[in-house]
């Protein structure tokens, strides 16, 4: 009892058959979950199709067609590569991440260029660390407050509850190496002396 259009049976399990309409559903189905640019979908529909395609002809086929829809998808608005970058950017400097690195890790996560996401840098800091009152913290912020920031958010370093310690100071400047601060900037931060 084989459907030829939708599905194929193996073993006792139905598979689904990978078409291009169903190719439309995915990218749909997508794009409504998540904040996504145009390669990283495109990415995700040519894993699709080669974990789910057996004929290399009609994964060929498919190939060609992921662009056509990846377009589509653009033209509806749910693809946009300057949003994906920025959600992006700042999920990673709310997560405490130096601005170099969010830039960085923000670029790769999204599928986008390096550029367009350091043009984007100065507005995200902006829309990541605005007061709960919606007054613009001052323009020229500086990596040592982007640092303390990330101190305070967590509870660490001179905002620690519990109080500090040798031991405590040197988990918490890990923390923050690990977050691509140099020394000189975890120092100040930290209130550190030399």
């Amino acid at each position: 009892m084989v459907n030829e259009k939708d599905t194929s049976q193996r073993s006792g399990i139905t598979v689904r058959r990978m078409t291009s309409k169903r190719l439309n559903k995915l990218a749909l189905n997508y794009c409504k979950k998540y904040i996504v640019s145009s390669k990283r979908l495109s990415e995700y529909l040519l894993k699709r199709v080669y974990l789910e395609e057996k004929d290399s002809d009609k994964k060929k086929i498919l190939s060609e067609e992921i662009q056509k829809i990846t377009n589509r998808m653009i033209e509806f608005g749910l693809v946009n590569d300057y949003e994906a970058a920025s959600a992006k950017l700042r999920c990673n400097l709310k997560s405490g991440y130096a601005p170099a690195m969010a830039v960085s890790f923000a670029a790769k996560r999204a599928c986008v260029d390096l550029e367009l996401v350091e043009d984007i840098l100065p507005e995200a800091i902006r829309d990541s660390f605005q007061k709960p009152c919606n007054d613009c913290i001052e323009e020229d912020i500086d990596d040592v407050l982007l640092a303390r920031l990330a101190l305070k958010r967590r509870r660490r370093g001179p905002f620690r509850v519990s109080g500090r310690s040798v031991n405590t100071d040197k988990r918490d400047i890990g923390w923050l190496q690990r977050r691509g601060y140099t020394f000189d900037i975890i120092r100040k931060a930290m209130e550190l002396s030399d």
